[in-house]
């Protein structure tokens, strides 16, 4: 890379040696390879870190730079809801197994929508086992963008389903089914509520970083009906950073251009 872009021998050499520094201190050979970006974060600071395998950015830059395929727009369709569709099963008299065929139904529009977008994963959805498993099997076949809740509705702080081990679950999801958590987070909220968020929430994304799968974060931070301050989305996305949580996708509330500009800025920060 270095001779092919006119740099010079001691450049080059440079280069070289910094891709073997980290590749022996990875696992694997070629998917251990760094990416320029990876090199850009490691040289400077070269001489002082000694075990590149355990910092956390270079770790997070390679993850995003190699396994996840940059993608100009995705359209997206979440029906993942469970509780509401039961509770409004229930209002009406009808069985809980009528949401199985609202879902089927739902991804029959998709697909409808899908034939007139180019590229079978620039569309996607977001949907539940528990109602949507056909739907699920139905958009891997085809290839979608995939999805998949792994809290339990409503929960604060945030509770997965199971319960226990989530890791174990997720290791038998396929590789591509991206995993989204809702969390109801204030930046604000009770001091002892905001830890046992963060505290589940960094444990998931640890799981998911070690069966190597994606995390989408979707966070909500108002209350219903509650219009939310400027800086309080990108407040609640900055402390997870912090925490060392960097999920693959956000799923943020509609906001407006001021504060997108914010959050947008706060993302590309860190």
């Amino acid at each position: 890379y270095g001779w092919l872009n006119d740099r010079s021998w001691e450049s080059c050499g440079r280069l070289g040696n910094a891709c073997g520094a980290l590749v022996v201190s990875r696992h694997g050979c070629a998917p251990a390879l760094p990416t320029k970006t990876e090199l850009e974060e490691y040289l400077p600071r070269a001489a002082t870190l000694r075990f590149p395998d355990r910092d956390e950015r270079i770790r997070h830059l390679h993850i995003a730079t190699t396994t996840r395929r940059p993608r100009a727009e995705l359209y997206v369709l979440a029906f993942d809801h469970r509780k509401q569709l039961e509770q409004l099963a229930a209002q009406n008299g009808c069985t809980v197994e009528r949401i199985s065929r609202l879902k089927e139904l739902i991804a029959d529009a998709v697909e409808r929508v899908a034939t007139r977008i180019s590229g079978a994963d620039r569309v996607g959805v977001i949907v539940d086992d528990r109602y949507g498993e056909a739907v699920l099997s139905r958009m891997s076949a085809a290839g979608r963008w995939i999805g998949r809740p792994v809290e339990i509705p409503g929960s604060r702080p945030v509770q997965f389903d199971p319960r226990n081990h989530i890791g174990l679950t997720l290791r038998d999801w396929p590789a591509a089914h991206v995993v989204k958590c809702l969390v109801f987070y204030r930046p604000d909220d009770p001091l002892e509520l905001r830890l046992a968020q963060e505290e589940q929430v960094l444990e998931l994304f640890n799981d998911t970083v070690d069966l190597q799968r994606e995390l989408l974060l979707e966070l909500i931070v108002g209350a219903p009906g509650e219009e939310t301050h400027d800086d309080a989305v990108a407040r609640a996305v900055q402390r997870f950073y912090n925490l060392g949580i960097r999920p693959a996708w956000w799923k943020l509330e509609p906001q407006l251009p001021a504060a997108w500009r914010h959050i947008s800025e706060t993302i590309a920060e860190c």
